[in-house]
């Protein structure tokens, strides 16, 4: 996997099967420990980067890595192990009456960074954006309600909705809405489902792989939404302005 490019990779990958009995373990169950998972994530961010493989591409690749983590994984129980219930504001006044989880970033590299999201029952992220980058959400303990919706364009197919209309703000699509639990992954790229939701509902911790960094050089910075009108229920359409 490291030394192949894309094609190499699923080339090999579609003769898997047949060598599974001669490595004595299918590669299919197979599972990475902390400094494997990384070392393969790194591969991948940087063929992203250097524009050798697409995001619908990344994606696939990343959360089929993620999804192998072995979450039990001596390295990673240390990074369990000191966490801190502090409420993270984001460095905002105004965000200080939010119910935050803990966020810390628990590995990072020039193409991508990896952090542990750890919410307290209730505890939630408000809607957001994340410009420019790709995402891999991992939830590994407890269970976390999250929703994703795509940036419309401004002009609606309802005459009403005019740019005027709308002023500074948006047209939101709802387009998954989950409760995941352990095991379960969720992804978005940059164009699609990139503005999200989440809250959990008791205990929990996410790993969250994002490519590129947050720190990479020329990231527009995130921008928070509310919803403030429902624009169509059938298709869940919504408006939404920023905060």
């Amino acid at each position: 996997f490291i030394k192949l490019n894309l094609r190499g990779l699923i080339g090999v990958s579609a003769c898997m099967p047949f060598l599974s009995d001669c490595l004595g373990q299918s590669t299919e169950t197979q599972q990475f420990d902390w400094k494997e998972f990384n070392k393969r994530l790194k591969y991948i961010a940087d063929q992203l980067n250097n524009k050798e493989i697409t995001e619908d591409d990344y994606l696939k690749l990343a959360a089929d890595i993620s999804g192998r983590l072995d979450t039990n994984d001596a390295e990673l129980k240390t990074k369990y192990a000191k966490y801190k219930n502090k409420h993270i504001d984001f460095n905002h006044p105004a965000l200080r009456h939010w119910n935050l989880p803990e966020i810390r970033k628990i590995h990072g590299e020039q193409t991508f960074q990896i952090s542990l999201l750890e919410f307290e029952p209730n505890e939630e992220i408000y809607l957001h954006d994340h410009p420019g980058m790709t995402g891999v959400a991992h939830c590994i303990k407890g269970n976390v309600h999250v929703i994703n919706y795509d940036l419309l364009p401004r002009l609606w197919r309802d005459p009403m909705i005019t740019q005027e209309t709308l002023g500074k703000e948006v047209l939101l699509r709802e387009v998954s809405n989950a409760h995941m639990k352990p095991g379960d992954i969720s992804t978005l790229s940059a164009t699609h489902r990139n503005i999200h939701w989440l809250k959990a509902n008791s205990f929990s911790r996410v790993i969250d792989i994002f490519a590129p960094p947050y720190d990479y050089p020329g990231r527009k910075a995130m921008k928070r939404f509310k919803i403030t009108d429902v624009i169509d229920s059938n298709y869940k359409i919504y408006k939404a302005g920023e905060v």
